[in-house]
């Protein structure tokens, strides 16, 4: 919130400037595993001249592992913060229980293991400094097989298709954003997945910078044809989100529009069918069908238009911007403003 007191003429809400950074991790390894991708991040911290934290989350993973994680952060000196959930939950559950502990100006969303080098990490630090909200990783030269590869590659163009956004790996697990940015986006089911779509279509600045891709484990993150499915009903659902969220009657209007027009031109067919050739209506099927439509029709109209009253009524809730820098003027005085 902008304090009506300051003596600046300009108020800028996002700060380029980063004093500090937290980290998150989701882990869902063992023990050795879990501390052996805990070192080679910590190495990578280490490194930063700016305050940092890391939010490590244990996803079901056990209390003994608390235990051995504490201690490593502990050794390297990190301040750290340790949520154990207590059982295996959904990735997004996860990043929601961490995010409600963050404080850094930056938030770092690191992957489950060492999927990209550590090291550009910084790199991604330098591109929000130089004014972007959000950076997506962009995993090249990919080191794992040709066909996951290619359903990458799909997934994305498709993803660039249907949202009008186009990144490269979307799928990649290490993100960076200020922290401004995970305040105003929805995090449920599967889509953190999307935060850079969602994330551009709030007005926030979003990037992309390459990192190089060390290992993949499809078992691990789940890149089976069952997960491109769900991601895939997940990406209608996004899509909707997008297009229609402030105009509903847009969508079901023209779904609507169809069936009425349908359902009733067929009964148009028959009408003139019975007062012209005399074709009996009451013995063919074809009168249900047609009539069924027509209902349909009539239904998803009044509910794209119920639709548009809730968006109405909770309009003042919805935003579609957000705001780069308020200027203000110094009335009777000769100082400039920019």
């Amino acid at each position: 919130m902008l304090n009506p007191s300051h003596d600046s003429s300009i108020y800028s809400v996002r700060s380029r400037a980063i004093s500090s950074a937290s980290f998150v991790w989701v882990c869902e390894s063992d023990e050795e595993e879990s501390i052996t991708t805990l070192r080679r991040y910590l190495e990578a911290i280490r490194q930063l001249d700016m305050a940092h934290e890391l939010v490590i989350v244990n996803n079901g993973q056990g209390p003994r592992l608390n235990d051995c994680l504490q201690r490593e952060v502990r050794d390297a000196g990190v301040k750290a913060l340790i949520i154990d959930i207590g059982m295996a939950n959904s990735e997004s559950n996860s990043l929601s229980a961490a995010f409600k502990h963050v404080a850094g100006d930056v938030v770092v969303l690191l992957p489950k293991y060492v999927q990209v080098d550590p090291q550009d990490i910084l790199r991604m630090l330098d591109a929000i400094r130089d004014g972007m909200d959000y950076v997506a990783s962009w995993r090249t030269p990919r080191v794992d097989a040709r066909r996951e590869v290619l359903k990458s590659q799909m997934f994305n163009r498709v993803t660039a298709w249907l949202s009008g956004m186009r990144l490269h790996d979307i799928n990649s697990s290490l993100r960076a954003m200020r922290r401004d940015v995970i305040e105003h986006l929805p995090l449920y089911g599967d889509l953190h997945i999307y935060l850079p779509i969602l994330a551009a279509r709030q007005g926030f600045r979003v990037g992309e910078v390459p990192v190089r891709h060390l290992e993949e484990r499809p078992n691990r993150t789940g890149q089976g044809a069952g997960v491109y499915l769900r991601r895939g009903l997940d990406l209608l659902t996004l899509f909707f989100l997008l297009r229609f969220t402030h105009k509903p009657f847009r969508f079901f209007g023209g779904i609507g529009s169809l069936l009425l027009l349908a359902g009733g031109g067929i009964n148009l067919v028959m009408a003139l069918q019975r007062m012209i050739f005399e074709k009996p209506m009451a013995d063919r099927p074809l009168l249900v069908f047609a009539t069924l439509l027509m209902v349909l029709g009539i239904q998803s109209l009044s509910l794209g238009l119920i639709g548009e009253l809730i968006i109405f009524v909770s309009s003042g809730g919805l935003g579609e911007y957000q705001i780069e820098e308020i200027y203000e003027s110094q009335p009777g005085g000769d100082q400039d403003v920019p």
